[in-house]
């Protein structure tokens, strides 16, 4: 059963985000945003829900945010109630807490599966409007799975003073998508890692549970790939060879994504070494994911590669055993923004340039910079 649509709808303001002002997307923000969370997904999936409503609150400039997910509940046995999973900001004592599928906005906007947002929404769903710090603005977004809404990401504002405009809606919407993929890649990892360790203990007599598991845990490497196969971003996995003295000398590509191509211009890159594709790439590159696989600290940087003649934007994080000196590398191909700063800087040199030839007349721009006027008597009044 669902709220009566008259009275949600009165809290509804969805059709502001299209008229509110609306800041420019930073880009480069949310690949980082994107980046961290492929890595926690991998390295710590217990946490990536909580590492994600974080990133909500920085990326939409939020109060809180925080993860809703169904739950069974009732005689009935049927998801009709919401647990808040993992939040983040002054929120964040609420988490574990419950409330009815009809008693949340979670439930409308599973219901409605669109992105909404909310004024006020305590005064509708009265047991919302008990938690503290009250809620001024709630902005949700659905996450699926098998095509179906099963759970909310969200972001809320304490005060008046927090207002949501169409980048925040279009920032929720796609980290939901990554909610999703992550949610299930790590309840897939858990059952099937849980059926396996059972089914060990009795694999004499239990071997057919051990084949449930096994297929339980190809079910989970498929989703891993498929959200591996989505990523917008080059990634590959990186094993570093060092000499005698333990300097870096060479790395060879273990796992690369589909991206990998498009990003570096190396074909099947898989397997081979870098000294292989290209003998005269530069040294930083050895030095910089040397130091990775030794320190085991990230590291992130832009740099020109001459043989592949680009620019990368490029993150590189430990991964495995410390013996193994493995890393892994997301990374962006950045040359065309790179073209486009050195094509900005020459053409404030030749402004700068212009200038100073013409010290003795003085110039008056347009009021967009588009024209420029030669002040001659009275002009200078």
């Amino acid at each position: 059963m669902q709220p009566a649509d008259l009275r949600v709808d009165d809290a509804l303001i969805t059709g502001e985000l299209a008229t509110r002002p609306s800041r420019e997307p930073d880009y480069a923000a949310e690949s980082r945003a994107l980046g961290l969370l492929a890595q926690e997904v991998a390295s710590n999936p217990d946490g990536v829900l909580q590492t994600l409503v974080e990133l909500v609150v920085e990326l939409c400039h939020a109060d809180s945010a925080g993860v809703s997910i169904p739950e069974p509940g009732g005689a009935n046995g049927e998801h009709d109630i919401f647990r808040w999973h993992a939040i983040a900001g002054p929120f964040a004592p609420n988490r574990w807490s419950v409330l009815p599928r009809d008693a949340s906005p979670c439930g409308t906007v599973i219901h409605r599966d669109a992105v909404l947002l909310f004024r006020e929404p305590g005064r509708i769903f009265p047991e919302l409007g008990r938690a503290e710090p009250r809620i001024d603005e709630g902005l949700l977004a659905p996450w699926h799975a098998n095509g179906a809404p099963i759970g909310t990401l969200w972001a809320v504002t304490h005060t008046p003073d927090g207002r949501f405009d169409a980048e925040d809606a279009r920032l929720l919407e796609r980290l939901a998508r990554f909610a999703a993929a992550a949610w299930q890649t790590h309840q897939l990892w858990t059952d099937a890692e849980a059926a396996r360790a059972d089914v060990e203990q009795r694999v004499v007599e239990r071997t057919s549970e051990l084949e449930a598991a096994n297929a339980a845990l190809r079910t989970m490497e498929g989703r891993y790939d498929a959200l591996f196969q989505s990523l917008d971003q080059g990634f590959c996995t990186i094993e570093v060879a060092f000499d005698e003295d333990d300097c870096p000398t060479d790395y060879r590509f273990l796992e690369v994504s589909p991206s990998f191509e498009r990003q570096t211009g190396i074909v099947n890159g898989a397997g081979r070494w870098m000294r292989e594709i290209a003998a005269d790439q530069d040294e930083y590159w050895f030095d910089s994911y040397g130091h990775v696989a030794v320190t085991r600290e990230p590291k992130r940087f832009e740099h020109f590669s001459t043989p592949l003649d680009r620019w990368c934007s490029v993150y590189a994080f430990p991964i495995d055993d410390p013996a193994a000196r493995r890393i892994g590398v997301l990374f962006n191909d950045i040359t065309e923004r790179k073209h486009a700063e050195e094509t900005l800087r020459d053409s404030q040199e030749r402004f700068r340039a212009l200038v100073t030839a013409s010290s003795y007349v003085t110039y008056s721009m347009s009021p967009d910079w588009s024209e420029m006027y030669e002040l001659r008597g009275q002009g200078f009044l």
